[in-house]
């Protein structure tokens, strides 16, 4: 059941080099056959027929306010479940609090350098202990032509099943 309280999310990242977790080596791989001669590819080309497996724990996040917050325009049911929170349409601000402007940046980060991050951590409060997870984020083009991240994030205790 998701709770739909004002309690927020915090986290303890670190940035790896490269993923452990299979999927997403796996995700990786995939969106680096999909650049195109503009080196970012579009979300469109990402099919969810080829992702079957990852949506419940992939993500779709788009900047808003110029870039000041982002908002989530999809977020994985396993996402949603360990978070207990339904993230899906609401800001980054509205999610995190006082750490939304770490989060924020991040993405930015991802945005502007092109390529995929990795991250490796927990999520911290709402009353649950989480799980050390895995969490790939990939820059896409929108079917506008605006800029848009998209990854996964995997509990690193569970097998996931993919093409």
């Amino acid at each position: 059941m998701l709770l739909e309280d004002n309690a927020l999310i915090g986290y303890r990242l670190d940035e790896k080099s490269a993923p452990d977790h299979p999927a997403n080596k796996w995700l990786i791989a995939y969106w680096e056959a999909r650049r195109g001669a503009g080196g970012i590819p579009l979300r469109s080309d990402m099919a969810f027929s080829d992702l079957k497996s990852l949506l419940p724990g992939f993500f779709v996040v788009e900047p808003a306010d110029q870039g000041r917050d982002f908002i989530f325009r999809l977020a994985g049911t396993e996402i949603e479940e360990r978070l207990s929170l339904r993230v899906t349409g609401r800001r980054f601000t509205e999610c995190y609090g006082d750490s939304a402007a770490g989060a924020i940046n991040f993405y930015m980060r991802v945005l502007s350098d092109e390529k995929p991050h990795v991250l490796r951590g927990n999520f911290l409060g709402r009353g649950i202990e989480y799980a050390d997870f895995e969490a790939v984020h990939m820059p896409v083009l929108g079917q506008s032509g605006n800029m848009q991240v998209c990854g996964t994030m995997f509990d690193m205790s569970k097998a996931v099943l993919f093409s």
